[in-house]
């Protein structure tokens, strides 16, 4: 499940252009007027923003952004506001253009491919030999791109892979025997083996994964291992668990990140926060808070600060207070023209210690309540409102993000 959140009504693109461009104009970028925008639009507003940005102002929105952020707000907002193709791409390209290429390097590469439908994954190589006037596999071949990679993981991860809605059990556990012997045999190389790996669906893999586990009692990640070969060894121990859970995994990279002796990995974070926003972030996150002791939220927001921060959470499903509020009052709008009932909970402050209470139910009642100003909260985890046609009041439980 995604957890980008949109508002209920979404202004058109050519208001959310002018809005971008106001905030691009002065010495100080408006780039609270970013995140609103940007960080809750979807791919196809976000491509539209774009196009109509270009034709508004003969500029494109990514060049401005360039122009105007900077750091890792910057780079987070330009990655997201890539079409998700041309992102991917730009990503690989930037792997493959590194002045070395170890393990981290690869292993995005892996992440890219398998956390992708294979249609996408093709469509991301094609994108990327017309971004950059060059070809995949030619770059992939280069010669700072260890060799035993490229012989060997990427006829596992390259050729044409079936998409199937079911599998076949038969074929499921004879699969499971044939990787049994080709790992017993310590012949991972052999042309059985590699073709499982690269033609079967994904779903069919995870059934394979599973065959295997049940019939000889380890997972198959764990019997992967003295192959001669330790860096393929542990690539394709990281396309296994891609494949088997690519939310938990996900959720690895990212603690990974948080938790890198040499200080927080910002690439890291950002790609797969950016690149699952609208996919999955919500199982990554739930994957998150099983595995750690702190929910993913909170990681994020301890590691993280300013604009930067609030771009990340905003992906993350949170929205302002005031988007929370309006939301909460359209839809109460709408509760009004289907039933002629409203229902609002505010608690008034009363003097001295007596406690908070609640107002009434209020009956076929017509008007619109509107929140005229809000003030920022006190440190008691309430928020003063001002609305039209109720006295001040206050709502309790909303954490302000």
């Amino acid at each position: 499940m995604a957890t980008l959140q949109l508002p209920q009504q979404v202004p058109s693109p050519a208001q959310d252009s002018e809005t971008l461009r106001k905030a691009f104009q002065g010495c100080i970028t408006d780039e609270k007027a970013v995140i609103k925008v940007l960080g809750h639009r979807n791919a196809a507003q976000r491509k539209n923003i774009g196009d109509t940005y270009q034709e508004l102002y003969n500029q494109s929105l990514i060049d401005s952004l360039n122009s105007k952020l900077s750091g890792d707000f910057g780079r987070a907002v330009m990655l997201w506001t890539c079409e998700p193709l041309e992102r991917d791409a730009r990503i690989l390209h930037k792997v493959l253009n590194s002045k070395q290429i170890g393990m981290n390097e690869l292993a995005i590469i892996i992440e890219i491919c398998v956390t992708s439908s294979p249609s996408h994954w093709w469509a991301i190589r094609d994108c990327y030999n017309s971004l950059f006037e060059s070809n995949f596999h030619q770059d992939m071949s280069s010669d700072i791109v260890p060799r035993s990679f490229v012989l060997n993981l990427l006829r596992f991860i390259m050729p044409f892979r079936k998409s199937l809605p079911t599998v076949d059990l038969d074929s499921v556990n004879d699969d499971a025997t044939e990787l049994r012997r080709a790992i017993e045999s310590k012949d991972i190389y052999e042309l059985e083996f590699g073709s499982i790996f690269s033609s079967r669906s994904f779903l069919e893999l995870k059934a394979i994964f599973e065959s295997y586990h049940q019939k000889y009692g380890n997972p198959i990640s764990e019997d992967i291992k003295d192959i001669g070969d330790e860096m393929l060894e542990s690539l394709l121990k990281i396309m296994i668990r891609c494949i088997v859970s690519p939310e938990k995994y996900l959720a690895e990279v990212i603690r990974a990140a948080l938790s890198c002796p040499a200080g927080i990995d910002h690439d890291s974070l950002i790609r797969v926060i950016v690149r699952r926003a609208e996919i999955d972030l919500m199982k990554v996150r739930e994957a998150y808070l099983e595995m750690n002791e702190t929910s993913l939220d909170n990681a994020v927001k301890c590691n993280t600060s300013g604009n930067y921060q609030d771009f990340l959470m905003a992906l993350l499903g949170h929205v302002g207070l005031t988007m929370k509020l309006t939301t909460i009052l359209q839809k109460t709008r709408k509760h009004i023209q289907r039933a002629g009932l409203f229902l609002v909970y505010l608690y008034k402050r009363m003097l001295g210690d007596k406690p908070d209470v609640c107002a009434g139910l209020n009956y076929g009642v017509k008007q619109h309540y509107i929140v005229k100003n809000l003030q920022e909260p006190s440190g008691n985890g309430c928020y003063l409102l001002h609305v039209e046609g109720f006295s001040d009041g206050l709502v309790r439980g909303f954490d302000g993000c």
